[in-house]
Parts: C-alpha cells; sequence; structure tokens
C-alpha cells in the first residue's frame, strides 16, 4: 500500500515544494491516473507520496531502537486521519451555512444512525 504513509506524513509536516516538469510515457501515465483515481487522490499527490516514500530511506526510522507501526496500522491511522478531517469540515461548513441548531441535531441524528448500523453489524459477525 504505497503512499499512504508518504501522504500522511507530508500532510503530518510542511515541506518545501520544488517544481519540477516531467513527462512520463503515456503508458506511465495512464497506470499513474488510472491509480490516482482509484485512491481517490489526485495524480501530483500520488506521485508526490511515491517519491516521497521511495527517497525518504530510513530517515523516518524511530532513533530510540524501537520498531515502528506496521503498514497496517499506518493505513488505519491514515483512514482515521481522512474520516476525522473530512468530519470536522463538513461541521464547521454545516455550522457556517445553517447554523449550530441544525449542525447539532444533524449530528445527533448520525450518532444514532452510526450506533445502530455497528449493532447490526456485531449481530452479523457474531
Amino acid at each position: 500500500m504505497y503512499g499512504v504513509y508518504a501522504l500522511n506524513k507530508m500532510k503530518s509536516r510542511p515541506m518545501p515544494e520544488i517544481p519540477y516538469t516531467v513527462r512520463p510515457a503515456p503508458e506511465l501515465l495512464e497506470r499513474i491516473e488510472k491509480t490516482a483515481r482509484a485512491k481517490g487522490i489526485a495524480p501530483r499527490k500520488l506521485i508526490r507520496a511515491v517519491l516521497a516514500e521511495h527517497f525518504a530511506g530510513d530517515r523516518d526510522a524511530p532513533q530510540d531502537g524501537s520498531v515502528s507501526q506496521s503498514n497496517p496500522q499506518r493505513g488505519l491511522d491514515q483512514i482515521l486521519f481522512d474520516l476525522t478531517r473530512t468530519r470536522l469540515t463538513l461541521q464547521h461548513l454545516l455550522d457556517r451555512q445553517v447554523g449550530s441548531e441544525v449542525t447539532d441535531q444533524i449530528r445527533q441524528t448520525a450518532q444514532q444512525e452510526a450506533e445502530r448500523y455497528m449493532q447490526r453489524l456485531r449481530r452479523t459477525t457474531i
């Protein structure tokens, strides 16, 4: 799952951007665009993430000798980060568009629906 860890690192600390112009072969460009669409990100973000991950090397390895998070955990952390950011963005937008009372009602309804969904999910997996 390349790119998720690098994207998370890019979001967590600002990196100076130096523009480069590249002209990938049409076949490569097609693969980049297809992969980016599948991940729901812009092709330029995918390219930056792949480059950052490739060239980062052991620079992000813990200096105390401890083992870093596993790839699945980093993936889950990225999902949690994206969900939280999206939720907060929507709440902010709703507050500005319809007011805090309506936003609170929407939030309460969403909480109830999520709880019902989790109860149904637990019943089907047990």
